[in-house]
Order: C-alpha cells, then structure tokens, then sequence
C-alpha cells in the first residue's frame, strides 16, 4: 500500500511540469561559479524539465534552476518543449542572488 501511495504523491507532485525526452542523465561535467556571471552553451539534452519561463538544467554534478529572460533564451525553451534534441543556445548566467550556495539563475544574452 505504500508504494502505491508514494507513487501518487510523485504524480501529484510532478503535474503540470514537463519532462524532457531528450534528457540524458549521464552529461560531463559543467562547473559554473555560483556566485557570479557565467557563459555557457544551454544543451537540450541537459533540460531536466520545464515549468512556466522557468527550467531545470542538469550540470552533471548538481541541478540548477534557471528563467528566461532573452528573447533567444524563449526560442531555446520553445525549441525544447517541441523535442528538437540538438537545441544549443550560449548565453550569459546571472546569478539571482551572490552567494556560493545560490542555485537559480536567469538568462541573458551573449555580447
């Protein structure tokens, strides 16, 4: 009876985000300062799952969260949710709060 409940508490929990079919859970490592602006390349397949303007992004080690915020970021995310497994955008990283522990982010574009 237990895992019958638990596996509706997954399901109730999990309702209304989008799981990425192209997701790979074995990606190499990307370290990014935590703390700081980074550049990096968005990958498809490192897409855990969407919600809103929002996703999750599987560095390999950790996940983190980041918004859309550019014009190019909303193109990467449509593509995304369409299944196009190669969708690639470089974007810029900013931190929404300074602080090593800091896990979500938000997208700016690429000067």
């Amino acid at each position: 009876m237990n895992s019958i409940a638990a596996f509706f508490t997954v399901m109730i929990l999990s309702a209304g985000v989008w799981q990425n079919p192209c997701a790979t859970k074995a990606v190499p490592f990307l370290y990014i300062s935590h703390d700081k602006a980074s550049v990096v390349t968005l990958e498809s397949r490192r897409v855990v799952a969407v919600h809103g303007d929002t996703f999750t992004y599987n560095l390999g080690t950790e996940q983190i969260f980041i918004t859309v915020d550019s014009f190019a970021a909303h193109s990467f995310l449509k593509d995304v949710l369409a299944g196009r497994c190669s969708a690639s955008l470089p974007v810029k990283l900013i931190p929404l709060r300074l602080s090593p522990f800091n896990m979500q982010f938000k997208t700016a574009g690429v000067h």
